[in-house]
């Protein structure tokens, strides 16, 4: 007798199931969280990024000024 055709088979191939449609769900909310977390990375990279130029200039506007 295959694994599907008893009780126990049909009732964990039934419960197989049903957490491969979990997964797919979870996986999206996971994709969801990644691409808002990248977002968030990108955002104090260009923060950063305005801070070390901001830096910059007040240190080249010292140098020429002092």
């Amino acid at each position: 007798m295959p694994n599907g055709d008893c009780a126990v088979g049909a009732s964990n191939k039934a419960r197989i199931e049903g957490l491969e449609m979990k997964q797919v769900t979870q996986d999206a909310a996971i994709e969801r969280v990644a691409d808002k977390l990248d977002r968030i990375n990108w955002w104090l990279v260009m923060l950063l990024g305005g801070m070390v130029v901001s830096l910059a200039l007040q240190i080249a506007g010292r140098a020429v000024g002092g």
